[in-house]
């Protein structure tokens, strides 16, 4: 009787999760600040290679993106990388 087996994993996932932290002693509100962090210095070479891929005519054709939206974008992708400076600094 395997019937619903699947139905209970993300339950069973979910409470594996939450008895996790009391094991290995991580303050979840540091945890939360790390993430942002590294999420705030992984998005500067994200953003680079998404604004390369999304002016390609031939990776989007007709959705690629010009102009405005493009000058935008690469504007946003340049302020990143001082947003991690200001970070690193204080």
């Amino acid at each position: 009787m395997t019937r619903g087996c699947g139905r209970h994993a993300p339950w069973q996932g979910t409470l594996v999760a939450r008895g996790r932290p009391k094991f290995i002693h991580v303050n979840p509100i540091k945890a939360l600040f790390w993430t942002a962090v590294i999420n705030g210095v992984i998005a500067v070479p994200m953003l680079a290679a998404i604004m390369m891929l999304a002016a390609k005519k031939r990776v989007l054709g007709e959705f690629a993106i010009s102009g405005r939206l493009r000058a935008m974008g690469w504007l946003t992708t340049l302020v990143m990388p001082a947003c991690v400076a200001g970070m690193v600094a204080t």
